[in-house]
């Protein structure tokens, strides 16, 4: 990922991530940046996988901010990650696209999370 598709996916982050999390009810609200321990994942409301995802990150406690891909913001950030379907959840630096809770469960270890 370019430097140039980081520091927009963190200005979308950072412009719609409170304001998703407080209208639409995902996630807890916190500032996010990319290389640090956030977890940010693009996801949709009609997607099934998403909803799964969304489900385990709760169930586990694990701390995360959701764009709504059906925004601005969401798009944006799909869009300069090179988005084929979603989610797409970012862990610090890492990229996971799709459904791969393998990866995930590695990932956010390596941040003191467990995913279950």
């Amino acid at each position: 990922m370019t430097g140039r598709a980081l520091l927009l996916l963190l200005a979308a982050i950072m412009g719609g991530a409170f304001l998703l999390s407080r209208v639409v009810g995902y996630g807890p609200a916190r500032p996010a940046s990319l290389g640090d321990d956030s977890v940010v994942m693009i996801s949709a409301e009609w997607c099934g996988t998403c909803k799964l995802q969304i489900a385990e990150f709760d169930a586990s406690g694990i701390r995360y901010t959701v764009l709504d891909y059906d925004t601005q913001a969401g798009r944006r950030a799909y869009r300069d990650l090179n988005g084929r379907v979603v989610p797409i959840t970012v862990v610090g630096k890492d990229v996971v696209t799709g459904y791969n809770k393998r990866r995930l469960q590695y990932l956010l270890a390596q941040q003191g999370q467990t995913l279950r």
